[in-house]
């Protein structure tokens, strides 16, 4: 059964002027959330949450897309977790 997804990463919830004055970038031990591997780590466990709980999702394929950052996310998720996806687009 194909299963549609998309998945953004962002850093907050609402749009700001300054993303320097989020909470996050002032406080060190919380700057780990902030990075690509955090993102991809996020997008494979959000599909194993999917997989698992979405009836006829379980032994759909994965193919992650994307274009710019998004892009680069799809492929490094391929490259990273190629247990997760069968192969990425990136127009």
């Amino acid at each position: 059964m194909p299963v549609d997804l998309y998945a953004h990463p962002c850093i907050c919830n609402k749009q700001v002027s300054n993303p320097r004055l989020l909470p996050s970038f002032k406080d060190l031990t919380k700057s780990g959330y902030l990075s690509s591997e955090q993102a991809l780590a996020d997008f494979v466990t959000l599909m194993d949450h999917i997989k698992h709980t979405v009836p006829g999702a379980g032994d759909s394929p994965v193919v992650a897309f994307g274009g710019s950052y998004g892009g680069m996310l799809a492929a490094w998720l391929r490259m990273k977790y190629p247990h997760a996806v069968i192969g990425y687009e990136k127009p």
